[in-house]
């Protein structure tokens, strides 16, 4: 891939491991106010991966008939901070050995995330990410269209200063890979727990199983 200036990463599922267990902790929150839908964790890989999370609330309501309060999110929010406090979570395969040649090849570094800032950051954190290692960090709270809309990459590379055509998007989920692509970036898809829509797979150049295999693309 030729003229890359820089590299941007999705977060949850990509850089750290946490979209494996946020269908489990929504599903007990769930659980806990009465709520029990069937089938749910494959429904939300295929429905809810990568999204914001008011666009969660708003395709729980519609598709089970959920009734999302304050109580709800706020519980939610206890739970899922409680759990990864004893469960940090884990850096995906391949990502800092990928950081460290991006780094040495002085492109430039961005995160363009759907997570909120507080979540983001404390994921990082808990994780052993250092976000002083990006540029440029885009958090779901800094746009007002989230993933699949094009807006938070168009942002990430303004923030950047460069052209979408001269960065790549890498990218686990439909909704992360549709947003970096109507952005006009190059995506590159590294799936994790759930399959890409096969409409989806055609929209990335190239679908690999690591971070680290990004390095022979460069």
């Amino acid at each position: 891939m030729k003229n890359i200036k820089a590299v941007i990463f999705d977060a949850d599922g990509l850089i750290i491991d946490t979209e494996r267990t946020m269908p489990f902790i929504l599903r007990d929150v769930m659980a806990e106010f009465g709520y029990s839908p069937p089938d749910f964790v494959q429904w939300y890989y295929k429905n809810a991966s990568g999204c914001r999370d008011d666009l969660v609330v708003q395709k729980l309501v519609k598709e089970f008939g959920i009734e999302v309060n304050q109580a709800t999110i706020k519980r939610f929010n206890e739970y899922r901070d409680a759990y990864y406090q004893v469960n940090p979570p884990q850096v995906k395969p391949g990502f800092f050995e990928l950081l460290d040649f991006l780094k040495n090849k002085r492109i430039k570094l961005a995160i363009c995330s759907s997570s909120r800032s507080e979540q983001l950051y404390n994921k990082l954190e808990l994780a052993g990410v250092l976000v002083s290692d990006f540029d440029v960090i885009i958090d779901g709270s800094m746009v007002e269209n989230p993933k699949p809309h094009p807006q938070p990459y168009l942002l990430a590379c303004k923030k950047l200063g460069i052209k979408p055509k001269n960065a790549i998007a890498l990218e686990d989920s439909n909704h992360g890979i549709e947003s970096a692509y109507r952005a006009g970036l190059n995506v590159i898809s590294v799936p994790d727990v759930q399959v890409n829509d096969a409409e989806k797979i055609k929209l990335a150049c190239y679908t690999l199983n690591s971070l680290d295999k990004v390095i022979a693309l460069l």
